[in-house]
């Protein structure tokens, strides 16, 4: 009797189609070796595939030559394709994957359900007998006991199995006809009680649309054979493990089967099917309804014709469900469930795109292990469409991370691990710990620590997929690499490689070869990419006539859809284009030597499908050579295309970018306003494009060319810095640094020109380390040769200035500034814009040092310079009265402040938009005046407008965004909202730590704000500690007498009054009055109010009466001279003023003094 068990292949397709052809006989295993021979499987793999000995395979490939008369496995397959049965034979391959991934799920599903002892009953009707091991088989390989047993009436049986007393839930599945079936329901109708019908499930044979006149009653479970064989088993085991979920393995081999589809135009000679006869596969309306009054959901599945049908309507479905279904709606929706972390898989648009479902399905199958990391390589030649297929499966599967990894080099693969990070870091203070990760300055600690972030998220994910692209040797990617699942978690890897010697790697699960393209498929390609069409659209005669132009190209995806695409963009003819390929220069010999080798350098392959390209576009315009020029010096990726409006004008650049696209070699494009769309261009483009245009263009250092670039490029950079557009700062600075990498075609002066801006960038973006590491280096260079280069000293000396103020390093700032200004004196006319500039700049460090007298006087020439020469340069005319603001808000003068803050922010607002930086600025320190003043909720909210702003404008880790936090924090203070003070200053401080060293003047001013914020919070031990740290700074940095110091001992002394430690309170608040009078300050008032608070605690402890009223006199002294005080230095309505009146009326109701 013939075999029905479902490990034998038999019944996939009919055997006779397959054991007759050509009138030469073969066996079922030697149709499964050709089967897999003609998918290009080695024998290793077709032994893997095929659970056998490799050995067992040579022996059938012997035997198959011998039939054949053939001695290689070329032989074989040119038999297969002359007998017409190549197509047959690849629907047979695929419904053996669906066959090797049904018992993979099987085996998933008994480490599932181990430990649970299922049993099944399984009672058939002899003539069902031929069925059985259909069932029973699959049912042991998953575990479950099954007792068998043959029954003469299945009806009666069914009844009486019913009325049975069933201590133990036990699943019964009756193998009946549709006759019994009817029997059953004719005499159950008034006896069968509707819940004894739970264990048992009815496996019927027929047609489900013969079933529809039996009117089977609600609460029988059946399932029809009608339509898939697999998805059916399962229902048959959910109904058996009924306490257990399967439908994870389930809804994985549902997916698995849609990736096995095979695109249309492969198998147009197979018969279609209509799509709406396939939809039982996911329960479509139709089949609802047929369903609908049972109890459970059962997918409709027949086995007329099993073994001859099952599995040819998998292959079938293709015709009508192509390969598209696989990327539609089904993924789609479950996609849709999940949010997905992943990066942008660019594939070809399906027009132009080759299908090539069954290595898709063999990647799938190598990483269908549910456990683990699974490795799958994909090697092959440059072209060979390794990354495009990594990208297509990609796009299909439903992890929670997927994310390419950029392995072309070191720098690439670091930068691909860092975008992961970013990807992966969701919450704030995952973000923050990322940003701390950045300020590292040891480069090997950072890359750890980085890498220990990626493998801690990836662990947390339920699962995940990268993609390593472009690898030329493991060792490159090793550190990277995902080997333990205890580190990484569970997950997949897909590596594409030219290097084939990767299969020999231990840490490789599988290996796929992408090889060559058969001709028929180089064809479909081409004219997809020539017409977007089928192929039935091209006459016969121009099929011939690609054929005959394709046979002379590589037969790979790259070269031939390039090729194609040139071909119909430039309409040159296939003789001029293989006349451009065999054209007998140098570097066409050393790509056709580096294709025979394999080599591993991608970009020589591709060299003259380039440079083809390039040469049509430099005919189109005489500037195009410069402008190519231009993106080849940049950086690849983001090029801002508003940088080539600074070369040349919008329409010429516009026509550029037209023609790049018409020749494919934008990669990616971010397509908005002109000022701020970008689009990038491969790597290996732009390397062929450079090499191309120095030999082309004979370009060497001095070449006007070159000048005329890099001038452009300063331009742009000013104009980033005057507009203050810190955001594309910063996405310029890759750009900068690229172009500085062409060390052999830029100049000295170029060099330094665009190195001193790149510093600038550097230091408006907040990184001054970095900022001071690229200027320090040009000055000395330039004043190695002072008489040429002064103009780049004045300049880079003032730069370099100001990075040394922000750092704290005053006096080192005040000596550039001093350099910067003697030369501007010296080689500039009188008054010059750039020597006020120096003036300003110098005066900010005087402020900064408290020497108030002397950065007054350099701001009030300043302005009045600006004011009488150069009246429309706003941003220093407002910028010079924010600074004498700020002089008299440290000073006390709030009055003064104020009315200077007005007229700069009444400037601002005429000229500038009302989210201007420069704006933000102003609102900040007129914040700040409001806040000497008292007023803290309209402080607050200046403070806060403020902020919206800055974090607009600036990075998130910027020391001005830092400062506004700080001061909003502190304010808060003074609103009694200590919480929220607390958490906006440690926000602040957290960014002040990466950009400043701990003793940084600006990280001990938020300490003092830390100190209140905590002593608010009853946390007198930090407080004390945060004080007690900005005194010894003060001292160290101004002596015994600072202003400063009075500050800090006023808040030190608040915390000893609130311990009632009144002698130390009273000598601290006594040593900063002395120092608030020496220095003629207006907060001399808060030293005699603290004063009097001394005084009046010392009265309630006193312990005889006369000493109390003492007491209490002295602190009424001390609350009228700090009434006086504030009299004098304040408003008439200050809250200072308001709230001292009210304490002394309270006194002397209370006293009568």
């Amino acid at each position: 009797m013939q075999r029905t068990d479902f490990d034998d292949s038999s019944f996939l397709n009919d055997p006779l189609s397959f054991q007759l052809i050509e009138g030469i006989k073969f066996t079922h295993r030697e149709v499964d070796i050709i089967t897999c021979l003609l998918q290009g499987r080695t024998q290793k793999t077709i032994a893997n595939f095929l659970s056998i000995a490799p050995r067992t395979v040579e022996t059938h490939l012997r035997n198959i030559m011998l039939k054949l008369e053939c001695n290689s496995r070329e032989g074989i397959i040119d038999f297969i394709e002359s007998a017409g049965k190549t197509s047959a034979f690849r629907s047979r391959y695929q419904a053996l994957l669906m066959q090797a991934e049904f018992k993979k799920q099987l085996q998933a599903i008994a480490q599932h359900i181990k430990g649970k002892n299922y049993t099944c009953c399984l009672l058939y009707e002899k003539h069902k007998k031929d069925k059985l091991a259909l069932i029973e088989a699959p049912l042991k390989k998953v575990g479950i006991k099954v007792i068998i047993e043959e029954v003469k009436d299945a009806s009666i049986a069914v009844s009486s199995s019913l009325k049975e007393k069933i201590l133990e839930r036990q699943a019964t599945l009756y193998i009946i006809s549709k006759d019994s079936l009817a029997s059953f329901i004719d005499s159950s109708k008034e006896n069968v009680n509707t819940k004894e019908l739970d264990e048992l499930f009815i496996l019927l044979w027929e047609q489900e649309s013969s079933l529809a006149e039996l009117r089977i009653p609600k609460g029988v479970n059946y399932i029809s054979f009608d339509k898939n064989y697999y998805l059916s088993f399962f229902e048959i085991l959910k109904f058996i493990c009924f306490d257990t979920s399967i439908e994870s393995v389930v809804s994985t081999f549902k997916h698995k089967y849609e990736l096995l589809q095979i695109d249309s135009s492969q198998v147009k000679s197979q018969k279609k099917i209509e799509r709406n006869e396939l939809e039982g596969l996911s329960l479509d309306p139709e089949n609802k309804t047929v369903l609908s009054g049972l109890k459970r959901c059962f997918l409709s599945v027949s086995v007329k014709g099993f073994f001859t049908s099952a599995l040819i309507i998998i292959a079938l479905v293709s015709s009508t469900i192509v390969f598209r279904r696989a990327q539609g709606d089904v993924v789609e929706q479950d996609k849709a469930k999940v949010q997905v972390i992943h990066s942008d898989l660019v594939v070809p648009k399906e027009s132009a795109f080759l299908q090539r479902p069954l290595l898709i399905g063999e990647i799938d199958t190598a990483l269908s292990d549910q456990k683990g990391i699974q490795t799958v390589a994909l090697v092959g030649i440059g072209g060979a469409g390794k990354t495009t297929l990594a990208r297509q499966y990609a796009r299909l599967q439903k992890a929670s991370v997927i994310w390419e990894i950029n392995a072309e080099t070191k720098e690439s693969l670091r930068n691909s691990f860092e975008s992961l990070a970013y990807a992966l870091a969701k919450t704030e203070n995952e973000k923050k710990l990322l940003g701390e990760l950045r300020e590292i300055k040891d480069a090997k600690a950072k890359e750890e620590k980085l890498l220990q972030f990626v493998m801690e998220r990836l662990r947390a994910q339920s699962s995940w997929l990268l993609i390593y692209d472009n690898v030329e040797k493991f060792a490159d990617i090793q550190k990277y690499f995902p080997y333990y699942l205890d580190a990484w978690g569970q997950g997949k890897v897909i590596v594409t490689t030219r290097d084939s010697n990767i299969i020999n790697n231990n840490h490789i699960n599988d290996t796929i070869y992408i090889g060559e393209l058969s001709p028929q498929e180089k064809l479909a390609l081409f004219i997809k990419s020539m017409n977007n069409r089928d192929k039935n659209d091209f006459t016969l005669a121009q099929q011939q006539q690609a054929e005959k132009f394709l046979a002379d190209m590589p037969p790979f995806p790259l070269d031939i859809s390039v090729a194609a695409h040139y071909l119909r963009m430039t309409n040159v003819t296939y003789e001029q284009y293989l006349e451009y390929v065999k054209e007998n220069n140098k570097d066409f010999t050393e790509i056709q030597e580096s294709v025979l080798k394999e080599a591993s350098d991608y970009t020589k392959s591709r060299y003259n499908i380039i440079t083809l390209s390039l040469k049509q576009i430099i005919q189109v315009h005489k500037d195009f050579s410069g402008l190519l020029l231009f993106i080849s010096l940049l950086d690849s990726q983001n090029i801002p295309r508003d940088l080539l409006n600074s070369y040349r004008t919008s329409i010429i650049v516009d026509n550029f970018i037209y023609h790049l696209k018409k020749y494919s070699l934008i990669t990616h494009e971010i397509a908005s306003s002109h000022s701020t769309s970008s689009f990038s261009i491969h790597r290996s483009t732009q390397a062929i494009s450079l090499s191309y245009l120095i030999k082309t263009l004979q370009l060497k250092k001095e070449s006007p060319l070159l000048q005329e670039i890099s001038h452009a490029l300063e331009i742009y950079i000013d104009k980033l810095i005057d507009k203050e557009d810190f955001i594309r700062m910063g996405r310029l600075v890759s750009h900068g640094l690229r172009f500085l990498s062409h060390d052999s075609l830029l100049n000295d002066s170029v060099k330094d020109s665009i190195s001193s801006n790149l510093g600038r960038f550097y230091y408006h973006i907040g990184n001054y380390v970095k900022s001071k590491e690229t200027l320090a280096p040009i000055l000395i260079n330039a004043e190695r040769n002072y008489s040429e280069n002064y103009e780049t000293i004045a300049k880079v000396s003032y730069y370099l200035a100001d990075v040394y103020r922000e750092l704290g390093d005053h006096e080192k700032a005040k000596d550039l500034f001093k350099k910067s200004f003697l030369v501007y004196k010296k080689y500039f006319p009188e008054n010059h814009i750039k020597a006020t500039r120096v003036m300003a700049g110098l005066g900010n460090v005087y402020r900064e040092q408290d020497h108030y007298k002397e950065a007054q006087n350099l701001y009030e020439q300043c302005l009045t310079i600006y004011e009488k020469y150069f009246p429309k340069n706003y941003t220093e005319i407002t910028e010079i009265l924010v600074y004498l603001a700020i002089i008299h808000t440290k000073k006390g003068d709030y009055i003064k402040a104020k009315n200077l803050l007005e007229r700069s922010l009444q400037i601002y607002k005429q000229q500038f938009p009302t989210d201007h930086l420069e704006t933000a600025w102003a609102l900040y320190h007129f914040a700040d005046v409001h806040a000497g003043l008292g007023q803290y909720q309209e402080a607050k909210n200046l403070y806060e407008q403020s902020l919206l702003i800055h974090k607009k404008s600036l990075p998130e880790v910027h020391r001005r965004v830092a400062g506004v936090l700080a001061k909003l924090g502190n304010i808060y203070t003074d609103l009694g909202d200590y919480k929220n003070a607390r958490d906006l200053l440690e926000q602040s401080f957290t960014i002040y730590k990466k950009i400043f060293s701990e003793d940084h003047f600006r990280v001990i001013r938020n300490l003092k704000y830390l100190g209140r914020a905590y002593r608010g919070l009853g946390d007198y031990k930090t407080a004390k500690y945060y004080f007690e740290r900005c005194l010894s700074f003060y001292k160290n940095q101004n002596g015994d007498n600072h202003l400063n110091i009075a500050w800090i001992l006023i808040e030190l002394g608040k915390i000893y009054l609130l311990e009632s430690q009144l002698e130390n309170a009273e000598n601290i608040f006594r040593q900063a009055l002395s120092i608030m009078k020496k220095n003629k300050h207006p907060g001399v008032y808060k030293c005699f109010e603290s004063l009097s608070e001394v005084y009046l605690k010392k009265a309630k402890h006193a312990k005889d009466f006369q000493n109390s009223q003492a007491f209490n006199k002295q602190a009424i002294e001390y609350l009228r001279h700090a009434l006086e005080i504030v009299e004098i230095s304040f408003p008439k309505d200050s809250p200072f003023k308001i709230r001292i009146q009210e304490k002394l009326q309270a006194f002397e109701k209370k006293y009568k003094f």
